[in-house]
């Protein structure tokens, strides 16, 4: 039986492709978009790790990335339908975000979009690195595995849910193109996010 909802947040709640890759370049130099986007083909903080130094800045200078990220995000709006959704699903099932990204932009956002209470926590990079670790912190609250879906935009993402198992429904966004998302075989694909909906509405039967 589904009763947990789990959501990444960039590319899935908010367009911010573009604000995510323009923070990166500030700390990475000669890289194109489609570069970038293949680091989230494994989970972004290993990706990093396997970075050569010679596309490193010379000054490396992470607190100006994420402050600049921070401020951009506060421009941005949900997706269309995207807020109506998450009320929707919030009245049936627990709702939480997993994201790779640190919690003071995600924290305003969720307020300004008036979704905070709709969200039972929010498990940001500040809490782990691992999407695996945050999946597991919801297995220690009881949480079973076969209970919970993950929507996201990203391969990595999908990879890492199912190291432990957990469905995904694969938004085809801004990360990852439509046959990137179905070589990571997620349960369903979803193309615009009046799909989300009726794929839960619908088929969570369908998922285990």
């Amino acid at each position: 039986m589904l009763t947990t909802i789990i959501f990444d947040f960039d590319g899935v709640i908010i367009d911010s492709f573009d604000l995510c890759y323009k923070s990166f370049c500030i700390n990475f130099k000669d890289i194109d978009e489609q570069w970038y986007k293949d680091l989230f083909i494994d989970n972004i903080f290993k990706s990093f790790e396997n970075i050569k130094d010679k596309q490193r800045s010379e000054t490396l200078d992470r607190k100006k990335a994420i402050e600049y990220a921070h401020q951009e995000r506060l421009k941005l709006a949900p997706y269309k339908n995207m807020k109506e959704i998450i009320n929707t699903l919030s009245e049936n099932y627990e709702l939480y975000i997993n994201t790779s990204s640190h919690s003071a932009s995600i924290e305003e956002r969720i307020k300004k979009y008036e979704l905070k209470d709709k969200f039972t926590k929010v498990l940001w990079a500040d809490v782990a690195k691992s999407k695996v670790e945050k999946f597991e912190y919801l297995q220690n609250k009881n949480i079973d595995t076969n209970q919970m879906v993950f929507i996201t935009d990203t391969a990595g993402d999908i990879y890492e849910a199912d190291q432990l198992k957990i469905p995904s429904i694969a938004v085809t966004r801004w990360f990852h193109d439509v046959e990137t998302l179905i070589e990571a075989q997620p349960r369903f694909m979803a193309t615009k996010p009046d799909e989300i909906l009726t794929y839960i509405e619908n088929f969570s039967t369908k998922l285990y």
